[in-house]
């Protein structure tokens, strides 16, 4: 082999030595190695512009949404509208009505299916509706969280079943306003840090518990938008966690109220973060997770800020730099991390 092909060879290597983006290619182009019409080729093979076909599919889907959302929100408004002009068997007839409508056609298209994962989801809520138009018209003295926790266990068979993330987030939901609802209406704001403890260990058992059958068996589970979106639940409850000790430090109010609860606060807040770098940053390479790290990591400055100062000029002028100066450095981390994953993919 010459030493121009030698030299050639080395220095179009670094090019191909990580996962191809469209600035690779065209990298490859401006290096003479592909022609222009190769790399027009090849962007329009990848699937990186998307087809008159992705947008059909993606346009039903979403206007699909879009009308089951409001169909939703008009039956809710229906009721709250005419109320009062509205007899029992008339309210349980409509609601009743929409639910078998709704299983009708998840029977007609199957779970497999985006009409029947939305009738499925309609189905959901509208239950939710008819369990709370019993409890008004009855009267069964039911606390709020006790409507929601029903409501969550109801859902929990039919999102299992349908194996729908949308369902699964509207399940998730529900499951944190039963545990909030409980927290404020059976024990009070004075206990209101269990809603964050209780809430942190619900989704990262949760999350575990996703992330394990998603690695072994199920595809439709690996969806990066999805567990990010747990993984958000799991750091806000932990930075809430967070705030209560950052608060706390030199504050005389906040100390005795739990024994060691700043310490018990910390060491959960650092294993939420400690899984987010270790797992989610050198494991699975997932940028929003990182992001949302590096901003919870950024309020904690703020929090000091706010309760060491007064509201005065310095006061502004000091938070504003302080936030200025964090959002410089998260966007070089995330930059340099991802250029890192490129390199070792």
């Amino acid at each position: 082999m010459s030493e121009n092909e030698t030299n050639e060879q080395n220095e179009s290597q670094p090019l191909l030595d990580h996962a191809i983006s469209p600035r690779d290619l065209m990298k490859l182009v401006d290096a003479n190695v592909i022609s222009v019409d190769q790399y027009a080729n090849l962007i329009d093979s990848s699937g990186i512009i998307p087809k008159q076909a992705n947008w059909h599919s993606f346009m039903s889907v979403f206007l699909l949404s879009i009308g089951t959302l409001f169909l939703i929100s008009g039956i809710i408004f229906f009721f709250a509208y005419n109320w009062a002009d509205l007899d029992k068997f008339h309210k349980f007839a409509a609601l009743q009505t929409a639910i078998l409508i709704a299983l009708l056609f998840v029977w007609r298209r199957g779970l497999d299916d985006p009409i029947g994962h939305l009738a499925a989801t309609f189905a959901v809520v509208v239950i939710g509706v008819l369990m709370a138009v019993f409890g008004q018209i009855y009267q069964t003295g039911a606390d709020l969280w006790e409507l929601f926790a029903l409501w969550t266990l109801v859902a929990l068979p039919v999102a299992v079943v349908a194996r729908y993330t949308p369902l699964w987030m509207i399940w998730l939901v529900l499951l944190n306003a039963a545990i909030f609802l409980y927290v404020q209406q059976e024990l009070g704001y004075g206990f209101f840090y269990l809603y964050y403890r209780l809430g942190l260990g619900i989704y990262v058992a949760f999350l575990l518990a996703w992330e394990l059958l998603a690695y072994k068996k199920s595809i439709w589970m690996r969806q990066p938008f999805f567990i990010g979106l747990l993984f958000t639940a799991c750091l806000y409850f932990a930075t809430g966690l967070m705030v209560k000790v950052v608060a706390s430090v030199g504050n005389a109010r906040y100390h005795g109220s739990v024994p060691d609860s700043n310490f018990i606060n910390f060491i959960l807040y650092a294993g939420t973060v400690a899984v987010s770098f270790y797992y989610y940053q050198f494991k699975k390479h997932n940028l929003y997770i990182a992001a949302i790290t590096y901003l919870s990591l950024g309020i904690l400055p703020v929090v000091y800020i706010m309760r060491s100062f007064r509201f005065n000029a310095e006061y502004f002028f000091i938070l504003g730099i302080i936030i200025v100066v964090e959002a410089i450095v998260a966007v070089v981390l995330l930059r340099r991390l991802q250029l890192r994953w490129r390199v070792k993919a």
